[in-house]
Formats: structure tokens, sequence, C-alpha cells
């Protein structure tokens, strides 16, 4: 899907997905959200939000080690995962920085929002070592999942740590997308089911 064709394909999915891809595009994705609203009515507003927050070398999805990763792009991730919530009734907010500060950030941002039902973070190598994002967590009042594309647990030794594990309510690895999902879904319960 090209040109004319793959923008109709995002914008009918704007108002299913609020995209932020950090301060370092900020001023354009917020202009083309700023456009978009005005094409396009916003039928998710009432809906609650699922945050997914993706770390470091993230946005290379589909570029960096595909044969580990998978094909997916960044953004073809999200567009599917953004179809999935909102065939639930659930709208998908999407963060990602290669920059510690502006997670915690974001993070501490949900504080002051409660239409967030939870937070999937995965934090990428920050998982490892970023007791600052720990913190963040910790702080917040949402729930969390952290997921791994991959099974963090038989890759290399300094991979097997997460400093995140314990203030998040579960880990989920080595499912690649569908990890994802599966926290969706598990987000979903608890919202639903109290």
């Amino acid at each position: 899907m090209r040109g004319a064709a793959f923008r109709q394909f995002l914008l009918s999915l704007a108002s299913s997905v609020l995209w932020d891809m950090g301060a370092a595009t900020n001023s354009r994705t917020g202009s083309s959200r700023k456009r978009l609203g005005h094409m396009q009515k916003d039928t998710t507003s009432q809906m609650k939000r699922i945050l997914i927050i993706n770390g470091p070398n993230l946005n290379l999805l589909g570029i960096r080690r595909p044969e580990l990763y998978g094909n997916y792009s960044l953004k073809q991730l999200i567009i599917e995962l953004a179809l999935y919530s909102k065939a639930k009734g659930y709208r998908l907010e999407h963060f990602q920085s290669n920059h510690e500060g502006e997670i915690i950030d974001k993070l501490h941002s949900t504080i002051k929002k409660r239409d967030y039902i939870g937070c999937i973070i995965n934090a990428g190598a920050l998982t490892h070592y970023s007791y600052a994002i720990r913190d963040a967590i910790e702080s917040i009042p949402l729930d969390c999942i952290e997921v791994h594309l991959t099974d963090i647990e038989n890759r290399e030794d300094f991979r097997k740590i997460s400093v995140l594990k314990d203030v998040c309510f579960e880990q989920i690895k080595g499912l690649g997308i569908d990890g994802y999902k599966k926290a969706i879904e598990i987000l979903i319960d608890r919202n639903n089911n109290g």
C-alpha cells in the first residue's frame, strides 16, 4: 500500500491511534494530528485508553535484526494493535522514545489522566538498568505490564535482568506481536472484572 491509499488508510485509523513518537518528531506528528482532527470526527473520544510505551531502538523494528525482532515496522505494529484494541472497544495511545527522561515524563503524565486502564511497556535496553523508569512505574496509579518481543531469559546474560519486573504486575516475553495482544487482553480483563 503506497501513496494516497496508504494515507487514506492511516486517516481511517487516526481516531483510534494517538501517535506520539517523542520530542524528536512531535512537531511533525502534532501538526498531522491537528489536520486529521479537522478532517474526521473523533468517534473514540469516550473510549477508555490503553497506553503503550516503546523504548530505545524500537523505532527500528523491521530494520534492526528482523530475524530476531520480526519484519514488522513500528508503525505496522501500532496500527495492528490499534485495530485490535478498537475492535474490543478501547483506544490505543502509543509513545516511543529513545530517551529515558521522555519515557519517565510520559509515565508521570498519566497521573492526571483517569481514562487509561493500564500501560504496556517495552523499555528496550532500559529494562535492564533504568531504576528511574522503575521508580516512575511504581509512582503512577496504572497497572503496568512489561512486554518483550523476544524471550529475554534466553538471550545474553545482561538481557536476563529486568529491574522493571517487580513493579509491573506481569511480564510477557518471547511472543512477538502476540505478547502485546496478550497484554491488551489482560488489561481489558482486569478493567472489566475490577
